[in-house]
């Protein structure tokens, strides 16, 4: 794995969404929705095609394989390109994800705390910024820890043009890579929960440690002081 200076490391997390949605993660309402939902949204700000995705396999498309059969296709050559070996698998998984953003010392000095795309969303208005993300993270492991193979940290990002494997509920296309992703999953143990599309955790208040603030503001507030050692 690539290793990252320390001006790159993760720094932060922020929620972005609307002000009233926002509010209610302050009061502790988490809202863990189904991974495959985000298949089928068209926006691609928020939806990705590609979620659950474990593997990619392409064939060598400049070396055609073709094999033949008397009893098959009339005895014709068949080509490998229309086989299994060139596919993505997605497993059937059931998977719930609550998904943030992070940003670096680098992103404040860059000024690149928000992709240009994320400034046009316009379902994100606000960013919900937490004082203390470490106590908010611990908070939610210790309600998804009996859960099924719960799950905290950074998406990882990929080139989905070549081949991958063992790739998981954390890992996405470079095409993303922008949105700087930290996510926190688990699969239900409830049968009843594995129905539902959307789960709600319920962490406690956290309004006295977090704000809210405009997307906009956010962003363009931040001003590096300096490191101070010791």
């Amino acid at each position: 794995m690539e290793s990252k200076s320390e001006n790159d490391l993760i720094i932060n997390l922020v929620k972005l969404g609307k002000s009233n949605h926002l509010k209610e993660i302050q009061q502790g309402k988490i809202r863990f929705t189904r991974l495959n939902s985000y298949k089928k949204i068209e926006n691609k700000n928020i939806g990705d095609i590609d979620e659950g995705l474990s593997s990619i396999h392409y064939t060598d498309k400049d070396t055609e394989y073709f094999y033949s059969h008397p009893l098959l296709n009339n005895g014709e050559p068949i080509r490998v390109t229309n086989s299994i070996l060139s596919f993505k698998d997605y497993p059937d998984n059931n998977y719930f994800v609550f998904c943030m953003a992070y940003f670096s010392i680098t992103d404040i000095v860059n000024k690149t705390i928000f992709d240009k795309s994320v400034y046009a969303e316009e379902k994100w208005t606000d960013v919900l910024y937490f004082f203390n993300p470490k106590d908010i993270l611990e908070r939610i492991a210790k309600k998804i820890q009996n859960e099924t193979s719960p799950w905290i940290g950074a998406v990882q990002y990929y080139d989905y043009n070549i081949n991958q494997y063992n790739l998981n509920v954390f890992s996405k296309s470079n095409e993303y890579k922008h949105q700087k992703e930290y996510r926190i999953a688990f699969i239900p143990k409830d049968e009843n929960e594995l129905q539902k599309q959307h789960i709600i955790i319920d962490i406690g208040n956290i309004e006295k440690e977090s704000i809210i603030v405009p997307k906009n503001e956010f962003c363009d507030g931040f001003i590096l002081k300096g490191k101070q050692d010791g």
